[in-house]
């Protein structure tokens, strides 16, 4: 109750700021800007402009057709049986794919009712269309398995085009919005909201039904197969045409295909109306044509009827049934087979009092359906093998798809009863690397293992499925014995567990239409803008409609008194969120006399990042004035020179993503606070460079009003991202979409998918060599003898990864990855057979930041199985073996290895895992956002009366987004330490800067670190104003009791712990794509 209250206290605070700006301005809704329903729509559910969504459609649906010629070219010269069904596949696909994404543009054009295919809820038909669109070219080279792999990779170069597309389609569709959940989770039994009135009664009639058609084997219907009576019915249908197939065994292949809608089939039972099969990919089948009964065509529903494939367990995948049909509903049916029953390829289903029979995955698929009230029961299979019931086929975070099952029976056959124990079975398995299922208010026999669930192949997507159980029952419901992934979830709120219910469908789309009555009002319309959307808009014109115009010369002269009356009062709300709100307030003011529109928050981020870097161009102009005596301060200047530029462009970054709808702001705002905490840093390291004395005093003044522009920035972007947060945490929430106790990565933060060879280099063992563009050797037996010759010859405009092999050997050279060579992948032999090395240090007259033996400045950058080194010693001082200003920077398996210094997280993103760092003083220091996981923190012995501290972070300012987090870390001793670490002391870290931010979690501390855990840098300096925190961390070390009292030391909670985990604090979507092994949540 109390996190609950928390987090109301945090959104009323925030809703407060908006609701006053909305109190201090007067609204309108002049006439030219009303809104029509269908234009509010969709600008409800897109997150682009509709002309730019209907144009990226219409280039998708070009794609395909082009991709659909070559593929069919492929088809024409092969004689292959099995090899033809792919292809076959493939153009079925294709085919289909076109006409979804048709029926999507259809919808998204003004005055039009999509074909007749949407709902009524726009977004939820858009993200399911275009979700199928993205399982089809899934389906299609999952079909190529075990085939020729020259064909395979053909088809699959191809369909690699459309993927991408359908993918960016997916991020321009918001996610529906769901109302609060109140009460328990509702017990009734429903069927899902779009399946109409009349289609409920003609499920539940009894007795003689009224039929366009009966089929019957002993020829007393109209026909004797089904095939010709679904023929007879007419194409793309608004009526139901309704077949009766009377009882008898029917031995032939279904398929009513995408252009036959709205088809209902009713069986006279489902132990006496069967339509059976027996097609396996054992029989040169592939698993999507393998099917008895397969529905294409939109608003199919089945009753009383059986769907049979009898191939057996040993012709493994043997679909009984596939179904893509949207809004399809089963009822009293059975779907019977062994591995790969029940094909739920695409679409929303709904499942209703149904037995489903099968040995391994035989619920599987990438649709949304909805299984209620049905009996799931598990067949012995093949020798060994085990039972898994699901297995979902989510591929992208975006797509709505999932599995939900509520009131059924898991249990197994008559035939299984007997080896129960010997056979294992188990709830699911993740198909794909988002896998997403639901199981609730359930029961399970002790049929099924007590952990529950099952890897696909070890640890393969364990933190990005999302598996969830509430309120089941039974001795295999296993309490307190399931798994322990980090995407599984046991529900202990049943407000949680009804957001995977048919009930809460129906409220989502109730929601939605009151949302869309409620556009009229132009009240309740700025009561939502308002509180939850930032658009702020004035508009005085409406306010005179019935005074006589004036002249236009007139008008020009005269200032918009009452307008800039507003926006005053708008820069005062805005500004009492920031820092330094003189110069808030005063840059602001300036913005506004040329922009009379600045009252819209868009406008107002826009002004303060455009005079921060303004600002940022005249602090330099005035420092390049300077006159530079000394030689150190010379060569600082030119660091400087670099610095700037890099804050130069990290600005004109930020412009152009504030520069786009505010309610984006929310997906955009990790990044600009990345790029923004950048320019800070940058600054501060301009300043740092510089000796102590005048000339330091002169530039640190020449940069004040830059630095607090910067922050007032940030605080901008982390206010109105706030309560735009806080508003869709209670808001847009939607079924099978609740995915983490993190919050859900946006999309424009999220990298470019990256190729197989990227992710096998990531994902394999040491000794996996993928091909590489160039090879390193100092022998000579590679393309070049030094890493920095590979660089240099990298294209100055490259697409993909930049792959470089550096072969087992000592590289005495200075690195650098320059900010041009982005996507840069450096792999070696092993941490400590493929090294780097340098001795640069400040004893001997180079500054801090140019003393690293490597560098990496180019976005993307990847090392895995490479060591690092500065052997300058201790008694050289500050001696840097790495250091990182690449945003979204990957280190893996590597080792750093120095003294003072060691490690230099400069800014931006970074993720560090199994790496080992080594050093004595500040040895992993900086301002980037930093994640360590499983790494080894090693504390060598330093000079004599020195103390040994592991981290000393620099966030300059309380709003930069930047920290180090050590996570599930081991700190020890170097043996050379052992001996002394009595006498030394050694401590966790101390603040760089006055808002140092340091988190240790879950990690193993020896006993070498002292009972204080931090030290001071000078005095109280930061104390106060500093955040270092420590949460479930073990060992003689971790002890808490004697740690320092500062008011900015905390020991924290799990909920406060999730803060700082890769999801959250890193936005780690973008590892977790790369194949990189990654914990996304805690460990425990």
């Amino acid at each position: 109750m109390v996190m609950v209250s928390t987090k109301m206290s945090k959104f009323s605070s925030s809703l407060s700021f908006f609701l006053l700006l909305l109190t201090i301005l007067s609204f309108s809704t002049p006439k030219s800007n009303a809104i029509s329903s269908i234009d509010s729509l969709q600008s409800e559910c897109l997150t682009v402009p509709a002309s730019e969504f209907v144009g990226s459609l219409r280039d998708t649906i070009d794609t395909i057709q082009k991709v659909t010629s070559v593929v069919s070219n492929v088809g024409n010269f092969l004689g292959n049986f099995r090899l033809t069904n792919a292809i076959n596949d493939c153009l079925d696909l294709l085919d289909f794919s076109a006409d979804v994404l048709d029926w999507s543009l259809s919808a998204s054009k003004p005055n039009t009712k999509g074909k007749d295919n949407s709902t009524g809820d726009l977004g939820s038909d858009l993200k399911t269309w275009i979700s199928a669109a993205l399982a089809n070219q899934e389906t299609c080279i999952d079909g190529f398995e075990g085939t020729n792999s020259n064909v395979k990779t053909l088809v699959a170069g191809s369909l690699g085009q459309i993927t991408s597309l359908v993918q960016d389609l997916l991020t321009m569709v918001h996610t529906p919005p769901k109302p609060n959940s109140i009460g328990r989770a509702k017990t009734e039994h429903k069927f899902p909201s779009w399946f109409k009135y009349q289609d409920q009664k003609l499920l539940q009639v009894k007795g003689n039904i009224t039929a366009d058609a009966i089929v019957a084997k002993d020829g007393t219907g109209n026909y004797t197969k089904i095939e010709d009576a679904i023929a007879a019915a007419p194409d793309n249908s608004l009526r139901r045409f309704v077949i009766y197939v009377k009882r008898g065994v029917y031995k032939e292949y279904v398929e009513i295909k995408k252009n036959k809608w709205n088809v209902v089939m009713i069986g006279d039972g489902m132990d006496v109306t069967v339509i059976t099969g027996n097609r396996s990919v054992i029989d040169n089948y592939t698993t999507f044509r393998s099917a008895t009964f397969a529905v294409s065509g939109r608003g199919f529903i089945a009753r009383d009827i059986t769907f049979e494939n009898t191939a057996g367990p040993q012709k493994h995948q043997a679909v009984a049934l596939r179904s893509d049909s949207d809004l399809s509903v089963f009822y009293r049916c059975a779907i019977k087979g062994y591995q790969d029953t029940l094909y739920t390829h695409t679409m929303r289903q709904f499942y209703r009092e149904c037995r489903i029979f099968g040995t391994v995955d035989f619920i599987f698929g990438d649709a949304t359906a909805v299984f209620q009230n049905c009996q799931i029961l598990a067949k012995t299979g093949l020798p060994n093998q085990k039972n898994t019931i699901t297995a979902h086929g989510r591929k992208d975070p975006n797509e709505p798809t999932g599995f939900s099952f509520q009131f059924c029976n898991f249990t197994g056959d008559s035939d299984l009863l007997p080896f129960k124990n010997s056979t294992e079975t188990y709830l699911g398995r993740p198909w794909k690397l988002y896998s997403r299922t639901v199981i609730l208010q359930s029961y399970m026999s002790d049929v099924i293992r007590p952990r529950g669930w099952l890897e696909w192949n070890e640890t393969f997507a364990l933190d990005t499925l999302y598996y969830g159980e509430f309120g089941n029952y039974g001795p295999g419901s296993g309490p307190g014995r399931r798994v322990n992934w980090p995407g599984y979830h046991a529900f202990n709120d049943s407000a949680q567990a009804s957001n995977y219910t048919v009930t809460q469908a129906e409220r989502q789309q109730k929601f939605r239409k009151r949302v869309a009555i409620a556009v009229v009002s132009s009240l309740v319309l700025l009561l939502l803008v308002a509180a939850g959307v930032f658009a702020i808009v004035y508009n005085n014109k409406s306010n005179h409609s019935s005074e006589k115009a004036a002249p236009q010369a007139q008008a020009q002269k005269q200032p918009p008194t009452k307008e800039i009356s507003h926006v005053e009062k708008v820069i005062k709300a805005v500004c009492n969120g920031t820092s330094y709100k003189d110069i808030c307030h005063s840059t602001l003011e300036k913005a506004a006399t040329k922009n009379p529109s600045l009252a819209q928050p868009k406008e107002i981020l826009k002004s303060i990042i455009a005079a921060t870097d303004d600002e940022v161009e005249n602090a330099f102009s005035k420092a390049s004035a300077f006159k530079f005596d000394k030689p150190e301060e010379k060569a600082a200047f030119e660091d400087c020179k670099k610095l700037i530029d890099d804050a130069n462009e990290e600005l004109k970054s930020s412009l152009a993503h504030a520069d786009g709808d505010i309610k984006k702001l929310n997906t955009k705002a990790p990044d600009l606070k990345n790029w923004l905490s950048a320019v800070m840093s940058y600054q501060q390291t301009c300043i740092d460079g510089f000796p102590e004395g005048k000339m330091k005093s002169d530039m640190q003044q020449a940069f004040n009003a830059t630095k607090k522009l910067t922050s007032n920035s940030l605080a901008m972007v982390t206010e109105f991202s706030s309560v735009l947060s806080s508003f869709l945490e209670g808001t847009t929430r939607h079924l099978l979409e609740d995915e983490s106790s993190t919050p859900s990565i946006a999309v424009d933060g999220l990298p470019k998918w990256m190729s197989n060879e990227d992710r096998r280099v990531l994902k394999g063992a040491d000794t996996e060599k993928p091909t590489p563009n160039v090879t390193v050797a100092k022998d000579g037996s590679g393309n070049f003898p030094t890493i920095s010759a590979a660089l240099a010859a990298m294209p100055a405009k490259y697409t993909g990864r930049y792959v470089i092999y550096v072969k087992q050997g000592v590289y005495d050279e200075t690195v650098t990855v320059d900010k041009k060579k982005e996507n840069v992948t450096m792999y070696g032999d092993g941490s400590q057979k493929t090294i780097v090395t340098g001795s640069k240090n400040f004893v001997d007259g180079v500054r801090t930041f140019q003393t690293a033996t490597f560098v990496a400045l180019g976005e993307g950058f990847l090392a895995k199985a490479m060591g690092f080194r500065n052997t300058a010693g201790p008694e050289k001082h500050q001696a840097v073996a790495v250091r990182v200003q690449a945003d979204r920077s990957i280190f893996l398996n590597c080792r750093f290895e120095g003294y003072q210094d060691t490690l230099y997280v400069q800014t931006h993103r970074q993720f560090y895992r199994s790496c080992v760092i080594s050093g004595t003083v500040d040895f992993i220091f900086g301002d980037a956002a930093a994640i360590f996981q499983n790494c080894l923190i090693i504390v060598r012995k330093p000079l004599e009366n020195q103390k040994n501290i592991v981290t000393a972070q620099g966030r300059i300012d309380k709003f930069e987004s930047t920290g180090i987090v050590l996570q599930n870390c081991k700190i020890q001793p170097d043996d050379a330490l052992v001996p002394a670490k009595t006498t030394i002391k050694s401590y966790l870290g101390r603040p760089w800067k006055e808002y140092s931010r340091t988190i240790i979690m879950e990690s193993t501390i020896d006993d070498l670190i002292h009972p204080d855990g931090f030290l001071p840098w000078e005095g109280d300096f930061a104390l106060k104003t500093l955040y270092y925190a420590e949460f479930n961390n073990k060992g003689l070390g971790a002890k808490t009791t004697a740690r320092v009292k500062w008011p900015g030391y905390k020991v924290i909670d799990k909920q406060e712990a999730l803060k700082y985990t890769v999801g959250t604090f890193l936005q780690g979507d973008w590892i977790s794509a790369t194949g990189s092994p990654v914990k996304v949540g805690l460990f425990t």
